[in-house]
């Protein structure tokens, strides 16, 4: 699992992006400023990647911050950035191990790039890694002169197997360790150096005490300057073929248990293929014993992430860590929401979907009537308000404008009282799709109460608002229902000032609707 050391000031960034790598099986270790960054940088081991916010709080940025980390590790760091500008990556550049991600991608390209900035990292230090693994390797590594049978490097496992050393054994025959190996090594020289990729066998291996034991063993060809270079990986299999045997028993017992569960069940060996599998499986799903198990679907979602609220992204994270204890996923597969729950059985993964479709198709609507108006379907007053709560928490931090606007319709309560309730309500159902058509994916529109509507403009200023107004008031004016009156809307705009709260914003918006009702409604005041 690969541990990401989080730096953002902002709280409710780090728990999306935070849930997001979670979800994931990343670590995620989280700082709320550059100082807090530091001290964990000092604390902490292992960390794989730094994912830090240009803009922090506390006087130091990230640019700065990276700048004292890498003065005390060597660490990959990638900034997540709003501002791509010419400046700033020109600073990023002049850091080394540096990368950047842009705020707002979409979550799979966010994850991809994430990646990404650890595999390159890792890649500096791959020559030390193959290195260890040599050296630490379980299996028994021989390096020699294929030609003259010479040995010429062995790793520690060699060694410790046969209790020799590496002056033992440098420059000694091949034959004194696989004294079987004799009668066999001219005819494998000759198929390897006619393109085999690699040759299999089992032989006895023999200690300097003179006592053997079974192997295992694959030998190869490569040449280097000129030379013919023989490597051998031999594996000692005396226990492996004990507990070969002892789980060929299990085995049996296991698949006397999946077939007695009611939902779909597979037995999965470590290579991805399915060994055994239940009749409900069978009836659910479109694998088959001895076909690859598509692990691919252990990604896919239950539910998109709409970021809709600080409460739901907090039952998110609460979910994700239930999850992560008892190892299990939630996916969506074969149009089903399953539970799937992952029982490590040695090497092999006991995997068992129980179907949850009517328990979560319940949840998402319930989640729906929490922060929907059910006539009109635009988002309601509580949801609206945890939006502009954040966005005045945004604009604080990037300086960046944005606007509101109120909308009344005028005189709705006459079209109730002459034509009743229901046309009342197809008006407003129609005024939010004229509304719909004039705003951007990232603006948002609430039913504040009645036939009184909210929306928020982010990176807008009041001059844009004003057009955004008058061209829904246009749009508005040409609804025609029945032989109602013409509809018509009084709008109040007011941009965020960074003195004020989102009370103070509300406030100025609905004054201003209130001076276009008086001054004859069908108007937009700023």
């Amino acid at each position: 699992m690969y541990k990401i050391l989080l730096v953002d000031d902002s709280d409710l960034s780090r728990k999306i992006v935070k849930t997001a790598l979670e979800q994931n099986e990343y670590q995620v270790i989280c700082a709320k400023n550059g100082p807090e960054a530091v001290e964990c940088v000092k604390s902490v081991n292992d960390i794989d990647l730094i994912l830090m916010d240009i803009e922090l709080e506390s006087g130091k940025d990230g640019i700065d911050t990276a700048k004292e980390i890498l003065r005390i590790k060597n660490l990959p760091i990638t900034f997540l950035t709003a501002n791509s500008s010419k400046e700033i990556l020109e600073k990023i550049e002049g850091l080394g191990n540096y990368g950047y991600i842009s705020k707002g991608i979409e979550k799979y390209a966010f994850l991809s790039s994430v990646q990404s900035a650890i595999n390159l990292f890792n890649s500096v230090s791959e020559a030390k890694f193959y290195q260890s693994i040599y050296e630490n390797a379980s299996e028994e590594i021989y390096i020699f002169d294929f030609e003259k049978n010479e040995i010429l490097s062995v790793n520690n496992s060699a060694c410790e197997n046969l209790n020799y050393s590496k002056f033992d054994l440098s420059g000694a025959s091949i034959f004194k360790v696989m004294p079987e190996l004799e009668h066999e090594i001219k005819n494998m020289f000759n198929n390897l150096k006619e393109g085999k990729n690699e040759i299999k066998f089992n032989q006895k291996n023999k200690r300097k005490d003179s006592t053997v034991y079974f192997t295992e063993n694959k030998i190869s060809l490569t040449f280097y300057k000129s030379r013919s270079i023989g490597v051998i990986v031999s594996t000692d299999v005396t226990e492996k073929k004990r507990l070969e045997k002892e789980k060929e028993e299990n085995q049996k017992r296991l698949n006397a248990m999946i077939e007695g569960v009611p939902s779909p069940a597979l037995l999965v060996s470590k290579d991805n293929i399915i060994m055994n599998q239940n009749k409900a499986a069978e009836i659910n799903f479109e694998f088959g014993i001895g076909m690859t198990f598509d692990s691919s679907i252990l990604d896919e979602q239950t539910f998109s992430k709409k970021d809709l609220s600080e409460e739901k992204i907090n039952t998110e994270q609460k979910n994700h860590e239930k999850e992560a204890h008892n190892n299990s996923k939630e996916i969506f597969y074969k149009s089903r929401y399953w539970n799937l729950h992952i029982i490590k059985l040695g090497e092999d993964n006991l995997y068992y979907f129980v179907d949850v479709t009517e328990y979560k198709e319940m949840e998402n609507k319930l989640f729906e009537m929490a922060i929907k108006d059910e006539l009109t379907g635009t988002f309601n007053r509580r949801y609206f308000t945890n939006k502009l709560k954040e966005e005045t928490e945004r604009s604080k931090r990037t300086g960046r404008a944005f606007s509101i606007i109120m909308l009344d319709l005028d005189d709705f309560k006459l079209i109730n009282d002459k034509y009743g309730h229901c046309i009342g309500d197809v008006v407003l159902k129609s005024v939010v799709n004229s509304i719909n058509d004039r705003l951007r994916k990232i603006d948002l529109l609430a039913r504040w109460g009645g036939e009184e509507f909210m929306i928020i403009l982010p990176e807008t200023n009041i001059d844009n608002a004003r057009f955004v107004a008058n061209s829904i008031l246009e749009k508005i004016s040409h609804i025609k229902i029945g032989d109602i009156p013409k509809i018509t809307a009084s709008i109040g705009i007011s941009e965020y000032n960074l003195s004020e709260d989102y009370k103070a914003l509300i406030k100025r918006a609905d004054d201003r609707m209130y001076e276009a009702k008086r001054s004859g409604k069908n108007c937009a005041k700023s």
